[in-house]
């Protein structure tokens, strides 16, 4: 027989600095610019249901930044009226964008191998920082920097929770506008582009190392 615990225990720490910009529609222009830097820390991200920590006996081990956080954001959205006829029939085109530049979320580097008298998962020894100057979809991060523990009983490796970023996000919708008034009614003629510049979403990487 086997005897186990749940608990209902854990720490979140969340700083940020909010940036925001903002012109109010005159001169026919406006724009909304706003920037978010921001630290989540935590001991474990999943609120969907039971968490086992990695290493039960000693939470801190897997405190680190949340599964969530995004160190940098910056979102700009921005409407431009075109000046020429505006009372006319042929008038009222405007033209729209939004951009949103994001950081990448942290990735938790782990091994195959677990810790075997646990039954979890585990990390692998960091021997040096991992982290890449020229990141490509290919190599990412630097897999010699981590090593799997030699010992698979109880050794935990020292390679701390999300220490490691994945791709961030750069896309930019823009859209055309023709607004049409006849007596009462008002009209809306609107032509939109998703990713104008077809620039590419990257998934995050394989982040497991073999022994």
């Amino acid at each position: 027989r086997s005897i186990g615990q749940v608990q209902s225990k854990g720490t979140l720490d969340y700083n940020a600095l909010l940036v925001k910009f903002q012109r109010r529609f005159a001169n026919n222009f406006s724009f909304l610019n706003s920037y978010t830097w921001g630290k989540a820390i935590d001991l474990n991200s999943d609120n969907d249901g039971l968490v086992t920590l990695t290493n039960v006996y000693d939470p801190q081990y897997n405190r680190g930044p949340a599964d969530y956080d995004i160190t940098h954001t910056l979102s700009s959205s921005w409407v431009y009226e075109i000046p020429w006829a505006r009372e006319k029939l042929y008038g009222g085109w405007q033209l729209g964008g939004i951009m949103l530049l994001r950081g990448g979320l942290p990735l938790t580097v782990t091994q195959t191998q677990g810790v075997q008298s646990t039954g979890t998962g585990n990390r692998p020894n960091r021997v040096c920082d991992g982290k890449l100057a020229n990141p490509t979809i290919d190599r990412w991060f630097d897999l010699d920097c981590f090593k799997a523990t030699t010992e698979s009983t109880a050794t935990y490796g020292d390679a701390g929770r999300n220490i490691i970023r994945g791709p961030g996000s750069f896309n930019i919708d823009a859209s055309l506008i023709k607004n049409t008034k006849i007596g009462r009614f008002a009209t809306e003629f609107r032509v939109e582009a998703f990713n104008i510049l077809n620039h590419p979403q990257f998934a995050n990487p394989n982040t497991t190392i073999g022994n």
